[in-house]
């Protein structure tokens, strides 16, 4: 008798575990509400437990319960949602793209570079996000901010941004899916790769990578793009050496929107009220590292700016606690205004902050680290790129042949992710059951002993 409920227990347990493959639905949190959009009744806004601040959706999600059912509704791969991007020519099913290999890998799934079967095999990347709620959330709301952003930005503005070009939703068997994005590939990456390329100097103990003049590129390109950024009422919140990407003509782009925020209005730039935010915690200031602070201004994308820069010149660096003795030995030209800049950017109060207020960018761009900087070239992406950042990306190889033999095409290579999502979550499930009927056997042996 005993033997069978023990029998009966371990099945109900698996069973457990089982449950999400027989259930259609996404789960859905307790605390999302489905808001009517004052500036227009027809349309929805959704708010999240990742972002305080109401998100303008283009997306109808529908009725409350299936809010996250949007994933039932987005097309298949072969029809997917072309955005601000005419069809390529050469790309006539996206089923076909060849995958070159998987270049970033993160909590939200993967990136893989792919390129057209057939000469002259255009490249591309795709950004695959698993079926978990916040996940779907993240890469839903990034395509949502992209899509509000690039009604209000020239085209030469939305040029400092890497938007989407496509995406689309696939289902399987059970309610694992995946939710994938196509975005032109930028053939070097993103910075943090390409500073590793660069031979460590030293001065006085401290290492260092890039120079002050590629700095000063750098940093004129990426607080342009944050500007761009924040006059559409973004706040990007993730500002990184990782999302920041090279472009095949050397320029940059600033990538992953995903834990972006958004003003309600202008005026709410100079204190916007979010819960925390979801950046990056090396690259945050100390008012968004305060759970019991709720007010952030833009000034917190222009500090991750200045860690970013930072990071680069100095590859080891850690904390800004560390910066009197960086300044104390590197003595190097260009060094005393670029450390100044530094300092003015990084106040612990933010209204003492350079950047702070509605003449932020116009004080960065008068700083005297930037002099010399021609600021009508950066806006129209005709800024000469320093000789020996060029020279660095020339040592970076392009992506074309596949790293996988046979090679695999992209619809492929997505039911294969899916196929091990189901096997791992599987997995957990008879690991826990292992662990009951381990457990139950274990208190029966030492019941066995005591009756003894």
């Amino acid at each position: 008798m005993q033997l069978n409920n023990f029998i009966y227990f371990f099945i109900f347990i698996w069973f457990l575990q089982l449950l999400p493959f027989f259930d259609q639905t996404w789960a859905i949190p307790t605390d999302i509400q489905i808001l009517k959009n004052p500036s227009n009744p027809k349309r929805l806004q959704i708010r999240s437990p990742v972002h305080s601040a109401p998100i303008p959706s283009s997306h109808n999600p529908g009725r409350r319960s299936s809010t996250y059912g949007f994933l039932d509704k987005l097309p298949p791969i072969t029809r997917p949602i072309w955005l601000h991007h005419k069809k390529p020519s050469g790309l006539k099913d996206l089923r076909t793209l060849i995958v070159i290999k998987e270049i970033g890998k993160g909590s939200f799934g993967s990136v893989l570079a792919v390129r057209e079967p057939k000469p002259p095999s255009k490249t591309y990347a795709v950004k695959t996000c698993q079926g978990v709620v916040n996940n779907v959330i993240t890469c839903y709301n990034e395509i949502q901010f992209l899509n509000e952003m690039s009604k209000h930005l020239t085209p030469l503005a939305s040029s400092f941004m890497a938007f989407p070009m496509a995406y689309w939703g696939q289902k399987f068997s059970s309610n694992k899916g995946q939710f994938n994005i196509l975005m032109e590939l930028q053939p070097y990456g993103s910075l943090d790769k390409v500073v590793i390329k660069y031979p460590l100097g030293n001065i006085h103990g401290i290492s260092y990578a890039m120079s002050f003049e590629e700095l000063r590129f750098i940093g004129s390109e990426l607080f342009a793009g944050i500007n761009h950024i924040h006059s559409t009422n973004v706040l990007h919140s993730d500002i990184k050496p990782e999302n920041i990407l090279v472009t095949s003509s050397g320029h940059l782009v600033i990538n992953d929107f995903g834990v972006s925020r958004m003003f309600e209005n202008v005026g709410q730039r100079n204190g916007g009220k979010f819960g925390r935010l979801s950046g990056s915690h090396d690259f945050l200031p100390p008012e968004a590292l305060d759970s019991t602070y709720s007010h952030y201004d833009s000034t917190v994308d222009y500090w991750a700016g200045v860690i970013t820069l930072l990071k680069l010149r100095y590859p080891l660096f850690k904390t800004v606690h560390g910066l009197d003795e960086i300044q104390k030995e590197d003595t190097s030209p260009g060094a005393n205004e670029f450390f100044d800049f530094v300092r003015v950017m990084l106040q612990e109060i933010p209204q003492r902050r350079l950047a702070f207020g509605v003449d932020g960018f116009s004080n960065i761009q008068t700083h005297p680290f930037f002099r010399g900087v021609d600021w009508e070239l950066v806006e129209s992406r005709k800024n000469p790129i320093p000789a020996t950042f060029k020279k660095i990306l020339r040592t970076i190889p392009p992506l074309r042949a596949s790293t996988f033999k046979p090679l695999r095409t992209l619809a492929q290579e997505l039911r294969q992710n899916s196929l091990k999502q189901q096997a791992g979550h599987i997995g957990k499930g008879i690991a826990a059951a292992g662990v009951i009927l381990g457990a139950t056997g274990l208190l029966g042996i030492v019941n066995a002993a005591a009756s003894n």
